[in-house]
């Protein structure tokens, strides 16, 4: 997790007024945990940087949204629906991902590495829409075809 020298050294700096801001490719709900490991409270950079939000007790309002375009999440999704490949899609800080159960290994994967819970759906519902991020997860050997 976090070693001990680094939560006291963040921890040393907050106390000292510095603004403590941890940044991750996660969404917002997978960062939090870290900052209660931590005991301190600051901004979230999610999504790889197309997500800044505040601090907690500013009720973690969005700073700064950068998201794909619709135009581009909507290919995403007619792509790997054609493919059979999983599609995650993240909008409003929900994680979506397609309900076919062909595709529940990869979501297994992904959630326990991450801690993201997903909300299933028809992922064609999406198409149309804005999204923080959208990453294919799939096998390697399909990723190399």
């Amino acid at each position: 997790m976090i070693p001990p020298a680094n939560i006291a050294a963040l921890r040393a700096a907050r106390a000292r007024g510095t603004t403590v801001v941890l940044a991750s490719g996660r969404m917002t709900a997978c960062i939090d945990p870290f900052f209660d490991v931590l005991g301190i409270d600051g901004p979230v950079m999610a999504y790889n940087g197309a997500m800044l939000r505040a601090e907690r007790e500013a009720g973690r309002a969005v700073l700064f949204h950068r998201p794909l375009l619709a135009a581009v999440v909507t290919r995403l999704i007619d792509f790997t629906l054609r493919r059979g490949l999983h599609l995650n899609v993240y909008i409003d800080d929900v994680l979506y991902g397609h309900d076919d159960p062909a595709l529940a290994p990869f979501r297994a994967i992904y959630s326990g590495r991450t801690g993201a819970v997903y909300e299933l759906t028809d992922l064609r519902r999406l198409r149309g829409r804005d999204a923080s991020k959208a990453i294919i997860v799939v096998d390697p050997a399909e990723r190399e075809r």
